[in-house]
C-alpha cells in the first residue's frame, strides 16, 4: 500500500499472467496519485461533469450506474481513461490496451493546465512506458 503526502493513493503497477487460469504477478511502479490529482485531471480539465449529490432514499446501483455512464460519454474519445472512473476502484489494461492507453494520454496532456493533472498524466504515460519494455499489462490499484 503506497501513502501520497500521508494518504492512501491509487497506485500504479505492471502484472503478467503467470497460468492460463489467471494467477498473475505484480509489480509495483512505486507511482501514485492523490485523490486531488485524480479529480483536477478529470474533472477540471477535462470538464468531466461533477458528480450530482446522492439523495438520500434513492437506489445507490441505479445512482451509481448514472454517475459512470456520465462519466464515459463525457470522455468517449478517451475510453481507456475513462476507465478510471472511480478512484476508489481498480482499473486494469491488457499488455495490448496500454499502447492504446499511452496513446490517449499523450493526445490530451497538452489540454492540461493544472500541475495536478500533469501529474497524473505524467504519471500514467510513464506507467505505460515501463509496462510496454516489460511486456505487461498495467493495473491501478486502489488502496
Amino acid at each position: 500500500m503506497k501513502f501520497v503526502n500521508g494518504i492512501m493513493g491509487l497506485d500504479l503497477a505492471t502484472f503478467k499472467y503467470l497460468t492460463s487460469e489467471g494467477d498473475r504477478r505484480f509489480e509495483s511502479l512505486g507511482i501514485s496519485f492523490s485523490i486531488d490529482e485524480w479529480w483536477e485531471f478529470f474533472f477540471r480539465d477535462l470538464n468531466v461533469p461533477t458528480p450530482a449529490p446522492y439523495v438520500e432514499g434513492e437506489n445507490l446501483v441505479e445512482y451509481d450506474r448514472k454517475e459512470r455512464e456520465l462519466f464515459k460519454s463525457a470522455l468517449e474519445d478517451f475510453p481507456k481513461l475513462a476507465r478510471i472512473d472511480d478512484y476508489y476502484a481498480d482499473a486494469e489494461y491488457s499488455v495490448y490496451e496500454v499502447y492504446e492507453l499511452l496513446d490517449e494520454c499523450n493526445r490530451i496532456v497538452a489540454r492540461l493546465r493544472s500541475p495536478l493533472s500533469l501529474a497524473f498524466v505524467n504519471g500514467l504515460i510513464s506507467g505505460c512506458k515501463e509496462a510496454i519494455e516489460s511486456g505487461s499489462g498495467l493495473y491501478l490499484a486502489a488502496d
